[in-house]
């Protein structure tokens, strides 16, 4: 059965030379059956935020200061694993 989801979108590039470092999107479960879908997308928000930063500074640690992270999170067609 094909349901709609929340998709989380995580990024990591290189400001100073525009490479992506990192990249991964995954579905949220929990987050796409409260039935508030602005809800489940500000949770699936505050989810990333810290994930994306631990992978920035993770990046910055390693010789990459210029790593800057980005988080989406969107409502998608799909199925729930």
């Amino acid at each position: 059965m094909i349901d709609m989801v929340v998709v989380l979108y995580l990024s990591v590039s290189d400001t100073w030379t525009g490479e992506l470092l990192y990249k991964k999107e995954r579905v949220i479960n929990e987050f796409s059956v409260s039935g508030d879908p602005f809800k489940d997308l500000q949770n699936c928000l505050a989810r990333g935020v810290p994930e994306v930063l631990r992978i920035v500074n993770a990046f910055r640690e390693h010789g990459r200061p210029h790593a800057s992270g980005n988080v989406s999170c969107k409502w998608e067609k799909g199925e729930r694993t």
